[in-house]
């Protein structure tokens, strides 16, 4: 089944009208009935975001257009779905980064001379201080894993989409 996607159109009607060639009443009532069953958001458009992808029904005794969505529309979900990869990958790598500053703070202050001697004769406040630096240390290295493991994934995931986009 072919798909488009949804451009904040008022009505089911506008929809089948973009999407079908020269639609009688009569014909106009069958597409609307086919994609509202084939896309059962469309009861309450109110609901459905601009973009959405939408089903359109195949309806042999009429014509779908040829181009639905002014083009390609696998290329226009695999070019959207980049960019929001893209975006995704920006703002986790600004949280990693931060997440990281954080940390290297942290352990700053764990080992900071003047703690220690307040800590002086409490051995075992000391023993936990050095402990958490520690604790922070592996939970810095374990980010900094996850973090590749993403952005590796992301741009392998960002790759096949150019290779459906050519």
């Amino acid at each position: 089944m072919p798909i488009a996607t949804y451009r904040g159109e008022g009505s089911v009607g506008e929809i089948a009208d973009r999407l079908y060639t020269r639609l009688t009443p009569r014909q106009r009532v069958k597409v609307e009935t086919a994609l509202l069953r084939a896309n059962p958001r469309l009861t309450d458009l109110d609901t459905v975001d601009e973009g959405t992808v939408l089903r359109v029904p195949d309806i042999p005794e009429i014509r779908a257009k040829a181009s639905n969505d002014g083009g390609n529309v696998d290329a226009q979900i695999a070019e959207r779905v980049a960019r929001a990869l893209k975006e995704y990958g920006e703002r986790l790598g600004g949280r990693f980064k931060a997440d990281e500053e954080a940390v290297k703070e942290q352990v700053a202050t764990l080992n900071n001379r003047g703690l220690k001697a307040a800590l002086g004769e409490a051995p075992q406040a000391r023993e936990l201080a050095a402990k958490a630096a520690e604790s922070l240390k592996e939970r810095s290295s374990a980010a900094k894993d996850r973090h590749k493991a993403t952005k590796d994934a992301l741009e392998q995931a960002l790759s096949d989409l150019n290779k459906m986009l050519k």
